[in-house]
């Protein structure tokens, strides 16, 4: 059984000006530096896996100590398509009252021209499956809010329309199990960095 410590990378200037951040590919802000030098994660890990984006793979460097990285591209942010770059309460403002009483949109809602959840469950799905058939077995993951929720909607089968049993908070540490055939289990969440 694997164990998958997954982060998701330290703060950039947009995420302090409530922007949404997608393939944007920007680094760490100086906050965001100090951040991630303060996080106490597990040590003895045989991998870090990091989006291919900055802020990720920037994140991944300072924690990392003596482990590798490796780059995987399956575990990058959901494309957020028109959304990209915008305050978050812009977005609000435009969507209908419906959508957002609602909270949670499920995983076909797709920004325009962007990409949906579904997508993102998908290629990391793909991903657990490859990532199971390796032999390291303590792996820390620097990934992004949507894409760890795809993972954690995987081990819960959650359908992301309804409030999930317990909210994902971060800068915080999320633990996953992951067995021979690829299948998810959630571990610990919400542990403090």
């Amino acid at each position: 059984m694997k164990e998958l410590f997954v982060i998701r990378h330290a703060k950039t200037e947009w995420n302090l000006e409530g922007r949404f951040l997608g393939k944007t590919d920007l680094s760490l802000c100086d906050i965001g530096i100090e951040e991630a030098k303060s996080w106490n994660l597990p040590s003895d890990i045989d991998l870090v896996i990091s989006s291919p984006l900055k802020r990720a793979r920037e994140t991944a460097a300072i924690i990392a100590k003596n482990a590798p990285i490796e780059i995987e591209t399956r575990v990058r942010e959901m494309d957020l398509g028109d959304w990209e770059g915008r305050f978050h309460k812009e977005i609000e403002a435009s969507l209908d009252e419906k959508t957002i009483l609602q909270d949670f949109m499920g995983v076909d809602y797709c920004p325009h021209n962007g990409e949906s959840m579904r997508q993102v469950r998908v290629r990391v799905g793909s991903w657990l499956q490859d990532l199971s058939k390796r032999k390291e077995d303590r792996i820390i993951v620097v990934s992004h809010k949507n894409a760890i929720t795809a993972l954690y909607s995987l081990a819960t089968n959650w359908d992301l329309l309804t409030k999930p049993k317990i909210r994902l908070f971060f800068p915080c540490l999320h633990i996953f199990n992951l067995d021979k055939d690829g299948l998810v289990q959630v571990s610990e969440l919400n542990r403090s960095l």
